[in-house]
């Protein structure tokens, strides 16, 4: 029995070390800061310019960024519940605009650089035509929505002026919770008390030179004062081509 079991290794050794085997390859994180565990006084992050209401707080996680139109948020590195680390990204909501009878808000947290989610400056730099993936864990008191904004240009233009949509491009993409596509909602975050892993998909553009990944609160569904989300451990990654020898 012993030399059976010996040939047996032996056999097994030599197949999984010979040329024609490889281990699947695990996709190479291009975000610079994850997990969000390095963090820097409001005074040293990168962006120049905090816009729309954005409010920072002491700390903020480089390698991330916020984006703000409506409303006013806390946008900062919070250490109250990660969901591994020190440290995850927060936004807390602080008030909505008022318009007419109603407020409004747009606000939401950006993976993919230190941008404010307008100008492509400090974001991730994509190949036009190649295929990405992302994940990120989320929890939160309010429902948030997925979609990712590229953009075709250097320098945008900025976003006072509406010809801003020429420049750059936003797209809904499906997300898959816990490894299952959702079927209702394609783009959609329910508010959750637990941490949950979102992921999804996309294609960069023909021309796109750079791009992001933006959860933002989802305008269907009013926040309240004091509601929060946070995001950690994220990844996007390129997705790289299967060959035919690969396959076999």
């Amino acid at each position: 029995m012993r030399y059976y079991v010996l040939i047996f290794s032996v056999l097994a050794s030599t197949f999984l070390t010979s040329p024609g085997f490889s281990e699947e390859k695990k996709p190479i994180n291009l975000l610079k800061n994850p997990g969000a565990e390095t963090v820097v006084e409001t005074n040293k992050y990168p962006i120049r310019k905090f816009l729309h209401g954005i409010e920072i707080g002491k700390t903020v996680p480089l390698g991330w960024g916020y984006f703000g139109l409506f409303g006013k948020a806390a946008w900062e590195a919070s250490d109250k519940s990660p969901h591994s680390g020190k440290y995850c990204v927060q936004l807390t909501i602080i008030d909505g605009k008022q318009s007419n009878n109603r407020k409004l808000y747009t606000m939401a947290i950006v993976i993919g650089g230190e941008t404010n989610g307008y100008m492509p400056e400090n974001s991730l730099k994509v190949t036009p035509g190649e295929k990405y993936g992302f994940s990120f864990w989320f929890k939160g008191d309010f429902a948030a929505k997925v979609y990712v904004r590229q953009w075709c240009s250097e320098k945008d233009i900025p976003p006072n002026n509406f010809a801003w949509s020429k420049k750059r491009n936003n797209q809904d993409v499906r997300l898959s919770c816990d490894g299952r596509k959702l079927t209702a909602g394609k783009n959609r975050i329910p508010p959750s008390n637990q941490w949950r892993k979102y992921s999804g998909e996309f294609t960069a553009l023909p021309n796109a030179k750079y791009a992001v990944v933006i959860v933002q609160n989802n305008h269907a569904l009013t926040p309240q004062k004091g509601q929060k989300i946070m995001l950690d451990d994220a990844a996007i990654y390129k997705i790289e081509k299967t060959s035919k020898k690969d396959k076999e």
